[in-house]
């Protein structure tokens, strides 16, 4: 009966404390509660998450109540999760949360433990914070030392502003709703374009710039509008997605980015700027800004964190309950020793044998570090030079080898070297003496060394590449040599030295065309010089296939005097560096045969100027601007456009050729974007 009483008057003591407003904290928690909100600028129409946060654990909880106003007017509730009990009183404009259990012991975990999302119904400005925040304890096998705890709120409340929907006139992208995932999962953020005027129903051109939160997430890949897209992260955390094409509908995603989640929390995305336009406003004018209609989406991200120490990589969170594989980064040539921690205690890390390691059922925070010993491997010599080389029989990774060849002056030696199987290529000896880097120490070393008597009637050729012929020859012995003449040079006749005596009229030529030196001659080492020089050369390639003709591209290429330059039928070329050569365009409907036979002739070297320098530098229209709409008139060239020199002129079609392979295609619209900067 004793007991019954007791209990019975400490429900009404909570009952009574419930409806009080308690100011101090109790001496067995300093925890705090507090607001935090997904976003805090807001517009009309918006949805957005009011999160509940606890600073710390708090156990043992007997009863607890706390409040979270808002607006009616201002706001609809979308949704509400929490652990504990909760009640919207929408009259009221409350939402309240709390719990009373008489059998057992309530834990308020620490971080978030409720969310309510809203939706934004009108403009203005509000204040979320929590009121009558009580919280009591008791001890339950006794019943007694009943405590009741106050929590300050004021470090989390929350601001919120509302303003109505911005006006827009032109295009704008908008990124697509917030999102929630586990650490570990996928998600996808769309970005999508509009336009205000409703007489508009595609556009062609887009250049997308986003942000991410590196810490909590991972990028995946994009998935573009159109096959030309370029897709590119310059700076780490930043996304760039530049397009250009064909007419892509309205309302639908420019750019559907995935990105696995990583790291707990709250991560944005965000696009920091647009670039919007149509292939018709592509030949006189670079692409317009779009509007940023919407331009957040707020991945919440679940799990624990992962700390890695040196020589392991892997994911650096893991979701509650999943298993957690890792990998020794340089299993390869490091035994490692695991040792892992799991919320503060010791854990075991199973060894997959593949160079991985798992921990089954992650329930807590993982802290994961590794003792690295590098590998030993054994070291074998062989070959007829065996026996002049002092080497240890065993080399360690990540320390330098050395061994050495000690060399009698009556052989020549050649020294090789495998690790692991592999060929190994050398580097010089210092007197002697071979040193291999320890980062190349692999695997099993193999050197062999073989030496040969030194041959006394052997001498050496120095030649240039295009001359064909032995390295050595022999004294007393003729020599023969012809020299391999390339198209489009002209060679000078040989001379020849033997030491520093010139023998070249005692060379003969021969009716093939090769050249011998005769016996009597070779006393000593020879020397052969030919020179090679470039001729005048008139080439014609295909261009751009239009409709029922071909734009032809005629080059001229040689050594031209100063002041000459080259003309087509009387007109000043173009001068392209990357062709090395003078350019000029010819749109025919003759093939190509024709139209060579016809440049040829055409072809003039003469006094005069160029017409102007062809600019490869992506700004193929002009303006002085690299940007998308010089790569959609690349693409435009390309599909047959434009078949004349009136509306684009042909120094805009030479510009085009970016890449250089005398030929425009869209691999040059490609090449122009990543040139924007």
């Amino acid at each position: 009966m004793k007991i019954f009483k007791k209990s019975m008057s400490l429900l009404l003591a909570v009952l009574l404390i419930l409806s009080l407003t308690v100011t101090a904290f109790a001496e067995e928690t300093t925890a705090t509660l507090g607001v935090t909100a997904s976003k805090t600028d807001l517009t009309v129409g918006d949805e957005f998450s009011v999160y509940l946060n606890a600073s710390d654990d708090i156990t043992g909880i007997f009863t607890f109540q706390m409040d979270l106003c808002y607006d009616k007017e201002m706001f609809e509730v979308v949704s509400i999760n929490t652990q504990f009990n909760s009640k919207n009183n929408v009259e009221q404009s409350k939402i309240r949360f709390g719990t009373l259990d008489m059998t057992s012991k309530t834990v308020m975990a620490k971080g978030q433990f409720a969310e309510v999302k809203f939706r934004v119904l009108k403009t203005g400005s509000y204040r979320f914070q929590l009121t009558e925040c009580i919280i009591g304890g008791m001890d339950m096998e006794t019943y007694t030392d009943y405590t009741i705890m106050d929590v300050a709120t004021a470090p989390g409340i929350v601001d919120v502003t509302a303003a109505e929907a911005p006006a827009f006139t032109g295009y704008a992208v908008s990124a697509s709703e917030d999102k929630a995932v586990a650490v570990g999962e996928n998600a996808e953020v769309k970005v999508a374009v509009s336009n205000s005027d409703s007489a508009v129903t595609a556009y062609n051109a887009y250049d997308l710039t986003m942000t991410y939160d590196t810490d909590k997430l991972t990028y995946v890949s994009c998935a573009a509008a159109d096959e030309n897209a370029v897709v590119k992260e310059d700076v780490p955390g930043t996304i760039r997605v530049i397009g250009f094409g064909g007419d892509k509908t309205l309302d639908t995603a420019a750019a559907t980015l995935t990105f696995q989640a990583k790291g707990v929390g709250d991560a944005e995305v965000k696009i920091t700027s647009a670039k919007v336009d149509i292939g018709s406003q592509a030949v006189g004018s670079d692409a317009p800004a779009a509007f940023l209609l919407d331009d957040t989406t707020v991945i919440k991200v679940t799990g624990y964190t992962v700390t890695l120490g040196e020589g392991l990589s892997g994911e650096s969170t893991v979701a509650p309950g999943a298993n957690y594989t890792f990998t020794a980064t340089d299993a390869g040539n490091y035994d490692y020793v695991i040792s892992a921690t799991m919320g503060g205690e010791t854990t075991t890390a199973n060894d997959n044998g593949d160079g991985t390691y798992t921990i089954p059922n992650v329930t807590g925070n993982l802290v994961i570090n590794a003792t690295m010993t590098p590998k030993s491997y054994n070291v074998t010599v062989e070959g007829t030079g065996a026996g002049d080389v002092t080497a240890a029989d065993k080399a360690t990774y990540n320390t330098d080898y050395t061994f050495t060849v000690t060399e009698d002056g009556n052989y020549t030696y050649n020294t090789t070297v495998t690790v692991g199987g592999k060929t190994y290529s050398l580097g010089a000896p210092e007197n002697g003496k071979y040193t291999i880097p320890g980062t190349d120490i692999k695997g099993d070393i193999v050197i062999t060394v073989t030496k040969t008597v030194k041959p006394s009637s052997v001498v050496s050729v120095t030649k240039p590449d295009y001359v064909k012929g032995n390295d050595t020859a022999t004294k007393g012995q003729d020599y023969t040599f012809n020299v391999d003449k390339e198209e489009g040079y002209d060679y000078s006749e040989p001379t020849v030295k033997v030491g520093d005596v010139d023998v070249t009229d005692k060379l003969v030529k021969n009716d093939d065309g090769s050249y011998t030196i005769p016996g009597s001659t070779i006393t000593g080492n020879i020397t052969i010089e030919v020179t090679k020089t470039a001729a005048v050369a008139v080439d014609v390639t295909e261009y751009i296939t239009l409709n029922g003709k071909v734009m032809y591209l005629v080059t001229a290429s040689g050594n031209f005097a100063e002041g000459q330059v080259a003309k087509y039928d009387g007109m000043s070329m173009f001068f392209s560096e990357k062709y090395n050569a003078y350019a000029y365009l010819v749109i025919s409907a003759d093939n190509l045969e024709t139209v060579k036979a016809e440049a040829a002739g055409k072809v003039k070297v003469a006094e005069g100027t160029s017409a102007g320098t062809v600019d490869y530098s992506g700004d193929v229209n002009g303006t002085k601007v690299v940007d998308v709409n010089d790569a959609q008139l690349t693409y435009d060239m390309y599909n047959a456009k434009y078949e004349s020199f009136d509306a684009v002129s042909m120094l805009k079609f030479l510009n085009a050729d970016v890449s250089g392979d005398k030929k425009v295609n869209t691999a040059d619209a490609t090449a122009i974007v990543s040139l924007i900067k």
